[in-house]
């Protein structure tokens, strides 16, 4: 009679684990009859200490430093469970080397509580058939690149795998597997899926996504070239709309009537706007998880019943629908007219006196700023870098040539009174601002203050003009206060030269425009 160890607990402390007789075994120490299909090898090999085919000792070599040791397995070894393992919180991942690993093709990995999935290598290629890691929080694995264990990987179980803090995030799980066929995800509290969650796994062609929050099947399935096998049972699935139901008969069709999908457990429904699903169901080629289509469903009322009864009365059910249908259209055309109409009439009847309201507020508004007198032509904010510049080239331009009245801080506020009322005031009382970018523009929390009070004067709309003077400056200097008025401002990017003063000019005295 044959005896087997089942490596269910491994040990991975510092003590090394050795026993008298190994057994290598594949289909018979599996205890759940579906594994049968998983195994690669047949029966089972026993070999005792004394054979010196291979090594029978199951051994930890001696430790390198804290994080990295080598794993010797037996030559033979084909299934190796290490479940239920936890470790204490480490700062880096365990680094672990497997000699032998060449024959391994069933892993068990379930229900592991660590933060950092250890980094597993071998000196060949794993070539892993068969990989369980149901219970395993899956964030730790949100942004790896590659697993070396995972890529030959044609099964996957991720049962419990907390799949539902990883969707919408940066990194896909599932790129992990590459050449998976057989994909298991239930059990993850799933209520969305990616459209692309699948883009790296072309080769699925059974996945079971039962036991999650899903309110449709997800449209990542329909990019699976293979798949003839789809487990959507006990989510939250009212009914299976037009598009994924003629995906699914051309899949069938495909197929030869061999696609199966379950749906049990859903919360389906069975009202007018469903009729559709229920027609199909019963005439479909796709095979369900229940031969009779029998499912449990919801009426109109509240009630429940089951899909067989509502398709055997579905007139009975179903007949006053097409009525519901035009009585809505009426209805919506009837408040469509009512909506449409009525302001119209009101626009006929009372036009001129529209006209005239319209005509007195835009007056009143025009006139109110045609008599608003300014104190400054321009307020001018710039940086200390740039301070020479201003004062030598800049401001004789504009005052001497030009004959503008410009405000600049260090020369026309007043000493003795908070800088922030002379900002503000000295900006409201301008009529246009121009700010002066470089490099070390960013860096004065003042600059900044100008820009708030710059939006605040052009939201009261006194404000006529905001030209930007990008002189030396990049990209990462331009404060991001900016942002909310770009539409409203005119930039130039700024030359010592005719051409540049011929950009201000046009900017200053024209309509608002962009200079490249």
């Amino acid at each position: 009679m044959r005896r087997v160890i089942n490596l269910k607990y491994f040990d991975w402390s510092y003590n090394a684990i050795n026993y008298n007789v190994i057994d290598y075994c594949n289909i018979y120490v599996l205890e759940n009859a579906v594994y049968a299909k998983e195994v690669y090898r047949e029966g089972c090999q026993i070999k005792s200490a004394a054979s010196n085919e291979y090594n029978s000792k199951l051994e930890k070599a001696s430790m390198v430093d804290e994080y990295k040791f080598t794993i010797y397995f037996p030559g033979n070894l084909t299934f190796l469970r290490v479940s239920h393992y936890i470790t204490s919180y480490v700062v880096y991942p365990l680094k672990i080397f497997v000699a032998n690993a060449n024959n391994l093709r069933y892993v068990d990995f379930s229900y592991w509580q660590i933060t950092q999935f250890p980094v597993i290598y071998s000196e060949t290629p794993f070539n892993v058939k068969y990989l369980d890691i149901s219970g395993l929080n899956s964030t730790i694995l949100m942004h790896e690149t590659s697993i070396p264990v995972f890529k030959n990987v044609q099964t996957a179980i991720l049962r419990n795998a907390m799949l539902g803090l990883t969707t919408g995030k940066t990194g896909k799980i599932f790129k992990l597997f590459p050449t998976v066929e057989k994909l298991d995800i239930s059990y993850n509290n799933l209520w969305f899926l990616d459209e692309d969650a699948f883009e790296t796994n072309l080769n699925l062609s059974i996945v079971n996504i039962a036991h999650n929050l899903l309110p449709a099947i997800p449209i990542a399935v329909m990019n699976l070239p293979f798949l003839i096998k789809l487990d959507i049972s006990y989510n939250r699935l009212q009914t299976i709309n037009k598009t994924f139901r003629d995906w699914m008969d051309e899949k069938s069709k495909i197929y030869g009537g061999t696609f199966n999908l379950s749906v049990e457990g859903n919360s389906l429904t069975c009202t007018c706007e469903t009729s559709g699903f229920i027609r199909w169901l019963f005439s479909t080629d796709v095979i369900f998880d229940r031969v009779n289509k029998n499912f449990s469903c919801t009426l109109t009322n509240g009630s429940e019943s089951n899909t067989v009864d509502v398709h055997r009365k579905f007139h009975q059910h179903f007949g006053n629908c097409k009525s519901k249908s035009w009585l809505r259209l009426g209805i919506g055309l009837l408040v469509a007219f009512v909506i449409f109409t009525v302001p119209l009439a009101i626009l006929l009847n009372f036009r001129w006196k529209i006209t005239y309201w319209i005509y007195r507020n835009f007056r009143r508004v025009v006139e109110h700023r045609l008599e608003r007198k300014f104190n400054y032509d321009i307020y001018l904010s710039y940086a200390n870098d740039i301070c020479q510049w201003v004062h030598d080239d800049f401001l004789p331009k504009l005052e001497c040539v030009w004959h503008m009245k410009v405000c600049i801080e260090d020369r026309d506020f007043l000493i003795g009174v908070a800088k922030a009322d002379e900002i503000a005031d000295a900006i409201a009382g301008s009529k246009h601002a121009v700010f002066i970018l470089s490099e070390s523009y960013k860096d004065n929390e003042w600059n900044k203050f100008e820009i708030e009070r710059v939006k605040f004067e052009k939201c009261r709309n006194y404000l006529q003009k905001i030209i930007i003077l990008v002189k030396g400056a990049t990209v990462s200097c331009v404060p991001h206060e900016f942002d909310d008025i770009l539409q409203n401002v005119t930039i130039i990017d700024w030359a010592d030269n005719e051409t540049g003063w011929d950009k201000l000019r046009m900017a200053l005295f024209a309509d608002s425009f962009q200079f490249e």
